[in-house]
């Protein structure tokens, strides 16, 4: 009997330690939640955390602008450096916050409201952007649309998106912006100077031009000389060391005889030129100015313009312009 008894108080005194030592399920979730809440707690309060978080929006960038009609005029200088993002309702321009905004999916009918004007962008946008007007889109509006102390009713009140492009119209002009990880340029690839049989010293021959290459991908300051096109056109010239150099058609003005030279780097436009081509007034043939130009193998650019007036011709003006490391036309010399 006593054995039993001895046997029973060890079993007791085992079962007590075992029961203060180890924590019962309740127990065990409730310090794994406690954890759990002050770690959360250290992660929200971690500033470096907050801050690659802002910097990982995706920012809205100048893509072109094209006027609504031909009695307007629009003025891209301002908008070429603005950038913005729209995250929780929220407007950040370069990486700080501005305005809040209202959002929602609304038909496009009655987003442009008057039957003209919906007709108008379903027929403009494939036009000029190579873009369809979808039969819902969705939109944002500034709250403070028309209030001073708004930053981003400088730009616009309301915006629309289509695609990977947000559109707005300002002072009859409709401005085009694309996120910026589409517009990322790719150094490899945006020119195909592999096609390039060009030598020097150059001189373009306007008699016979052989097809123009197309840039694969956006040139950082190339969209002002698109000409209505998707991708920029050129005509490649030799690499001056590691600057490209190209002549561009600007055929869709008044005069479709008219090239630009422009030197790139890094797939951005460095400078840009007006070197060949043909000017006169319209439907007034008794005076014009001929343009020509060419560059020698030190890459000194040479640009004449004669004034044909009444079939006498005389030099109007002598540019000599060299190309610098840094891909800068240099102007050496004018002559008038």
């Amino acid at each position: 009997m006593n054995n039993i008894r001895i046997t029973m108080i060890v079993l007791l005194a085992l079962s007590y330690l075992s029961c203060k030592n180890y924590p019962n399920k309740e127990e065990k979730i409730a310090v794994i939640e406690k954890n759990e809440i002050k770690d959360s707690i250290l992660i929200s309060e971690n500033k470096p955390c907050d801050i690659q978080k802002k910097n990982s929006k995706e920012r809205w960038v100048f893509y072109k602008v094209v006027p609504l009609s031909n009695s307007y005029s629009c003025n891209s200088d301002m908008y070429k450096s603005f950038k913005f993002s729209v995250e929780n309702d929220s407007v950040f321009i370069d990486n700080t916050y501005t305005d809040d905004v209202f959002s929602g999916e609304i038909k496009s009918e009655a987003f442009f409201k008057k039957e003209n004007l919906y007709s108008l962008y379903k027929d403009f946008l494939p036009k000029n952007f190579n873009v369809n007007l979808p039969q819902t889109i969705k939109y944002i509006r500034n709250k403070k649309a028309y209030q001073s102390d708004s930053k981003l009713d400088a730009f616009f009140q309301d915006a629309f998106f289509i695609d990977k492009f947000i559109f707005f119209k300002k002072e009859g002009c409709l401005y085009c912006f694309k996120k910026e990880e589409v517009n990322k340029i790719n150094e490899n690839n945006c020119l195909n100077s592999k096609n390039n049989s060009s030598s020097l010293p150059y001189k373009i021959n306007h008699k016979g031009f052989k097809k123009f290459e197309i840039a694969n991908c956006d040139l950082k300051g190339g969209e002002e000389f698109l000409c209505d096109k998707k991708n920029l056109r050129y005509i490649p010239l030799p690499d001056y060391k590691n600057i490209h150099v190209v002549l561009v058609p600007q055929d869709c003005g008044d005069f479709s005889y008219r090239f630009f030279l422009l030197t790139i780097l890094n797939n951005e436009i460095i400078s840009n030129q007006y070197v060949e081509g043909k000017w006169n007034e319209p439907e007034d043939e008794s005076y014009k100015e001929i343009t020509s130009f060419s560059i020698n193998p030190n890459y000194k650019l040479e640009i004449i313009t004669n004034s044909i007036e009444n079939g006498k011709s005389s030099l109007k003006e002598k540019l000599t312009f060299q190309l610098t490391d840094s891909g800068v036309l240099k102007k050496i010399k004018t002559i008038k």
